[in-house]
């Protein structure tokens, strides 16, 4: 197929990258085909398809959830590190938390399951609601805990309730604390969901399927096809003039 009777596209070649994307995930895969097709058969369709795709895309991608965790209001005291652990339940990006704590400067760590930090960020003192942004990926499987790190700066609540979960993480201790990362991750104390402690408004997005990532590329090019038709058409109308 040709457009306009110049620049051969190659469909076979999107059609092969299409049937790879579709071994990992069919379902969005074969209305991709049909959407691709129709776009390269109209300049209307491919604006149509072209925009649907990207908006569709962008709104897959920035999906997020979000576990609320309930008003802390009790000052912890005697305690370094307090915090929480969660598991990932596919693979997924944490945007964002709210850290309650006692007005003091701190710096809030990511760790795995042996306590190795793998992110971290500082918060100014003064702001005891802090809404932190961050952008820390989180893989399937694996297990996290999110801490902070200043002696008696952290609020917590009581809890006793079931421990909460969505489509990307699950938390599986609601209330940690110690005084070294060590013996918080190791949960010496034996807390599981009898307090919650120091961060709520907990937020995630999922890491994009593949899928995903070609509905964008597809709609840009969706977009930019007709652009370059749309600029063909006039320089011939003047070349004409």
């Amino acid at each position: 197929m040709r457009a306009d009777g110049q620049g051969t596209v190659h469909i076979a070649l999107i059609d092969k990258v299409l049937l790879h994307i579709a071994v990992i995930d069919q379902k969005s895969c074969s209305w991709l085909m049909v959407l691709w097709r129709l776009f390269m058969r109209s300049q209307i369709g491919g604006a149509v398809v072209g925009l649907a795709l990207a908006l569709v895309a962008s709104g897959v991608a920035e999906a997020s959830e979000v576990i609320l965790g309930p008003p802390l209001v009790f000052n912890t005291f005697g305690d370094v590190l307090v915090g929480l652990g969660f598991d990932a339940n596919r693979n997924a990006t944490l945007d964002g938390f709210t850290f309650q704590n006692q007005g003091l400067a701190d710096k809030i760590v990511l760790t795995d399951g042996l306590g190795n930090i793998l992110d971290s960020i500082s918060t100014p003192a003064g702001v005891p609601s802090d809404a932190v942004s961050v952008d820390w990926s989180l893989k399937s499987g694996n297990e996290y805990f999110l801490l902070q790190t200043t002696l008696d700066n952290a609020l917590f609540a009581n809890y006793g309730s079931a421990l909460p979960s969505n489509a990307d993480i699950s938390i599986v201790l609601s209330g940690t604390a110690g005084g070294t990362i060590a013996a918080a991750v190791a949960n010496l104390n034996g807390f599981s969901n009898q307090y919650w402690s120091a961060f709520n408004n907990i937020t995630t997005s999922a890491t994009p399927l593949p899928s995903t990532w070609t509905m964008m590329l597809l709609g840009l090019v969706g977009l930019g096809f007709v652009a370059y038709r749309g600029l063909k058409k006039d320089s011939a109308a003047i070349a004409a003039a």
